[in-house]
């Protein structure tokens, strides 16, 4: 496995994303207002959501056994079995409860972007199983290349539709739409090229064991991530919700090192092992210095950064976004540490580190939110991440017989180590 290769990969859509997500976020804000991105923002984070809730970390399994060497053409029929039978389940739960999802989305959620969002979630959930077939199958460069024309496709809709012709909030929401449900489908299609035979295969009952260990944890921790929104959207209206989804993504401008790095982990740790303990240190040092690093001049300049880019009436979001900071450096080292421990087959640790932080969060959102609007959500999120990253770190130190400062404390050879990791990347060319 070339781990640097991969990691250039990955960094490069990071760098992408941040550059095309910022410019598509300013455009969408300048054009359709704060009420017209939190209505984008609430279509495209229904699938997602729901379907996180469903995924039983299937999609976490397919990395495990692929990395480890299983039958990917096996695992390809399987996980696409499951995902067309979770689908069906998903569009039923949501029918059932209905009423509470029209409740959630009641500002700003008009009934055909509900009905919209809901078809949405088979799309979204193969789409993350066959994503992650390509990544276990170490297939970097086609996951990269996909992802990478989805934000094209989403920068260039939104440059010619909402800024260039002037149209509305409708043509804003399909752009989205199918900046997804394009790259799902040729992700499915290029999963199931890529597969090879083998005669080590995965059985049904061994992909959702591990995946259950992983998927409580993942219900917990996508409401880590995504619960602050649907709360503050029934309390406060979509317009705080667009103000908070540009604090969220400034904030994580700070962490796309340790997104990067730590994607690859995984596999990596699962073909390896513990032979794979210093690099994740090292990592894990390496990432919190970063992230402290990009926090400190996001604070410094956040607030010029964000009134230049999206205009003077986004500039409340620069205080929720100072508020996230802290718990961002934290979940920059837990992102890391928490793939080692997926990767020595014992995902469950992080299960219970993202369920007690959800405990600690939902009611801090919901006595925060009303006495400090965006903010109060902001200062949830810190604590949440704190507490989780603090517990996966715990785990690791067990497991692993290492102390903090063995993947918390940067040190001067780090420095070089890293320089020199940063120079090979960027000499190196994707493909070589």
């Amino acid at each position: 496995m070339d781990f640097k290769r991969h990691s250039t990969y990955l960094f490069m859509l990071r760098m992408m994303t941040l550059v095309s997500g910022a410019v598509t976020s300013m455009i969408v804000a300048r054009t359709l207002g704060p009420e017209g991105k939190g209505v984008i923002d609430l279509v495209m984070l229904l699938p997602q959501f729901v379907s996180s809730l469903g995924s039983m970390g299937v999609q976490a399994s397919a990395i495990y056994f692929a990395g480890r060497g299983f039958s990917h053409r096996n695992l390809v029929q399987t996980v696409f079995g499951l995902g067309l039978a979770f689908s069906a389940l998903h569009i039923l739960l949501v029918w059932i409860f209905k009423d509470e999802v029209a409740g959630v989305m009641r500002k700003g959620g008009e009934h055909k972007w509900v009905i919209l969002s809901v078809a949405m979630i088979p799309f979204y959930l193969l789409w993350k199983y066959s994503d992650c077939l390509l990544q276990g199958m170490f297939r970097f460069g086609a996951y990269t290349s996909l992802q990478m024309a989805s934000l094209i496709f989403r920068l260039v809709g939104v440059i010619l539709f909402l800024l260039a012709l002037g149209f509305g909030l409708a043509y804003g929401v399909w752009i989205y739409v199918l900046s997804a449900l394009i790259p799902a489908v040729v992700s499915m299609v290029l999963s199931w090229v890529f597969s090879k035979r083998s005669e080590k295969k995965a059985s049904t009952k061994e992909i959702l064991k591990y995946g259950f260990q992983v998927h409580w944890g993942n219900l917990a921790q996508r409401g880590n991530l995504e619960l602050d929104r649907f709360i503050i959207n029934p309390l406060l209206g979509t317009a705080a919700v667009g103000l908070y989804g540009i604090s969220v993504l400034m904030g994580q401008l700070a962490v796309q090192v340790s997104g990067a790095v730590s994607q690859v982990l995984f596999p990596k740790v699962a073909k390896e092992g513990k032979d794979a303990l210093d690099d994740t240190c090292f990592l894990s040092r390496s990432s919190i210095a970063i992230s402290v690093a990009g926090s400190a001049g996001l604070a410094l300049v956040g607030w010029y950064l964000i009134r230049w880019v999206f205009g003077e009436e986004f500039a409340p979001s620069y205080k929720p976004m100072l508020w996230l900071l802290p718990g961002i450096v934290m979940s920059s080292m837990g992102m890391v540490l928490s793939q080692y421990l997926a990767g020595i087959g014992k995902p469950n640790l992080n299960s219970i580190a993202s369920v007690i932080a959800l405990l600690v969060n939902i009611p801090a959102l919901l006595f925060l939110i009303p006495k400090y609007d965006i903010s109060g959500a902001a200062i949830a999120t810190t604590i949440a991440y704190t507490i989780q990253a603090g517990i996966i770190a715990f785990y690791f130190a067990r497991e692993t017989s290492k102390g903090p400062s063995a993947f918390m404390l940067a040190t001067p050879a780090d420095v070089a180590r890293f320089w020199q990791l940063g120079m090979s990347l960027l000499k190196r060319r994707p493909g070589k």
